[in-house]
């Protein structure tokens, strides 16, 4: 996936009856596994009931916003035309909170490091099974908490859908760097190299989203 640049065409929808998304923050994580990945993170630095993520899916660049207060994920097609990108509205679908939580492990430790007075090291190890004995997961987050965003769901994605909100729910800072090593040999490192303040809308249709659940 190329290096979208920021400046972003959104297509308003033509009804007045339309579900509004406010974004004033922008990340960009580099995947150290392919160095034309890349995934986006937009985010609303007041309001962390819903979130945009922008990713290669199978070689199509796919955009949903999760909604958690409507339970609702819009799914959008993204069209990269050089400097701008377009997201073009596909789908709604209803969202689950507990699908957000899949792969759950209560067998870890955490390890927590002050590098300086901005950035703190957090290592987790992630077990098979209570006897601690064998690793399955072992994943190294470096934040940034010289800076808050509301929304710690910011991880989820990045660590491949394991939940390490009950592991340091607290949380609040933006992460640098995330490596992620487990049993069967994968590894890889998500590397922050775009953070940008930004004012930007993007709307849906509730007449289109009404249509699709019916």
């Amino acid at each position: 996936m190329k290096k979208i640049t920021l400046f972003i065409l959104f297509f308003f929808c033509q009804s007045f009856f339309c579900q509004e998304y406010h974004f004033d923050g922008f990340l960009e994580y580099k995947d150290s596994k392919d160095d034309n990945r890349y995934h986006m993170y937009f985010y609303n630095s007041n309001d962390e009931s819903y979130e945009l993520w922008v990713f290669d899916r199978s070689g199509e660049i796919y955009g949903g916003i999760t909604d958690t207060k409507k339970k609702l994920i819009h799914e959008h097609e993204v069209i990269n035309n050089g400097d701008s990108i377009k997201f073009n509205y596909r789908c709604s679908r209803k969202w689950e909170e507990e699908s957000n939580y899949y792969r759950t492990n209560p067998f870890y430790n955490v390890t927590k490091k002050e590098i300086d007075s901005t950035k703190t090291e957090v290592t987790i190890l992630i077990y098979r099974n209570e006897k601690k004995k064998r690793v399955d997961s072992k994943i190294e987050i470096i934040i940034d908490n010289s800076e808050l965003i509301a929304n710690k769901n910011i991880i989820f994605p990045l660590v491949h859908g394991i939940n390490l909100n009950n592991i340091f729910p607290e949380i609040r800072g933006i992460p640098t760097s995330i490596k992620i090593k487990n049993r069967y040999g994968f590894k890889t490192t998500h590397t922050l190299v775009r953070k940008e303040k930004i004012n930007t809308i993007l709307t849906v249709d509730n007449i289109k989203i009404k249509q699709y659940n019916k």
